[in-house]
């Protein structure tokens, strides 16, 4: 039997782990909508992974957590409409998909490890305003971003977050103090380290280049 569609009710509380894995003709994930304030639903590890023919998702507000995996290898999916109440996103859970931008609802909280990794089409990302922490290889070879702003409640960023994402070229840290910014140091400069290396480097070549004019324009007086 090949599934090409699933409707999921709003009375659903939990899709569990592996639950719809590798289901290659899949192409249609419909969540009901509800007006229920009780509604809730976690997506559990791996419940949509290899689902490879899924290129749009609409998050309903009631989905509140998205577990380890759950669209790892989604290998089409390019569009994603996040819903405010989302608090939880785990390890890996978009890597490796076709995804252009990620703007990330103000009430998540948790971002795992490699959560966005190897979206190679990734261009625009907005991080949601209550984050604590970004998660080692959060954003790994997301090769086409350019810009990200760290909002005010990061406390730390992890170790690689941002590796091989070699384009940026501008971080925006909102407010954060001098001690909090020393803190994400080390995470952010292994991160960036390519970004950080060229402009050291051109930093130096125009200090070294000052210095010259200035040795000449001594010797000429």
């Amino acid at each position: 039997m090949k599934i090409t569609e699933i409707v999921i009710p709003a009375s659903v509380k939990e899709i569990q782990e592996d639950a719809f894995n590798m289901c290659l003709y899949l192409t249609d994930i419909v969540f009901e909508t509800s007006e229920d304030a009780q509604a809730n639903l976690s997506i559990g590890d791996r419940a949509f992974a290899y689902c490879a023919a899924v290129s749009e998702l609409n998050l309903p507000s009631y989905v509140t957590a998205i577990g380890d995996e759950a669209f790892y290898k989604a290998a089409i999916l390019n569009k994603i409409n996040f819903s405010e109440g989302l608090k939880e996103i785990g390890d890996k859970a978009f890597s490796d998909t076709a995804l252009t931008a990620a703007v990330l609802p103000d009430s998540l909280t948790t971002l795992g490890a490699s959560a966005f990794a190897g979206c190679v089409s990734l261009s625009t990302l907005k991080l949601s305003s209550a984050l604590e922490k970004i998660g080692d290889k959060a954003f790994f070879d997301c090769i086409l971003l350019s810009q990200v702003t760290i909002p005010q409640g990061v406390r730390a960023i992890g170790a690689n977050a941002f590796e091989n994402c070699a384009l940026i070229s501008e971080i925006t840290r909102s407010r954060l103090s001098g001690r909090l910014l020393f803190s994400t140091a080390r995470g952010w400069k292994r991160s960036c380290l390519r970004t950080e290396a060229r402009s050291l480097s051109q930093s130096r070549a125009r200090a070294a280049q000052t210095a010259r004019l200035s040795a000449a324009r001594r010797f000429r007086r």
